[in-house]
């Protein structure tokens, strides 16, 4: 994740390290995952309309994030408690 400023960048507890990086991979490798488990059983079940609106949550204007240039963006725990 690179950013050309400082005022770009917003999230104050993000640090660089390779750890954060190797999580945040392994979130959207997750992720990809299991939308792909989903899609694949409803297809088996021939529930092809679930399918597809599961695809069209993953897919953007017709790009697999995974294909392209995606940007993700991960935000620290907003919770209340």
């Amino acid at each position: 994740m690179e950013h050309e400023s400082s005022e770009d960048f917003t999230i104050s507890s993000i640090t660089e390290t390779n750890d954060y990086t190797e999580t945040m991979q392994q979130s959207i490798d997750l992720l990809g995952e299991h939308y792909m488990d989903q899609i694949t059983r409803h297809v088996e079940n021939n529930d092809r309309d679930s399918a597809d609106a599961i695809f069209k949550e993953f897919v953007v204007d017709g790009v697999d994030p995974e294909d392209g240039s995606y940007e993700w963006l991960f935000l620290d725990e907003i919770t209340v408690s």
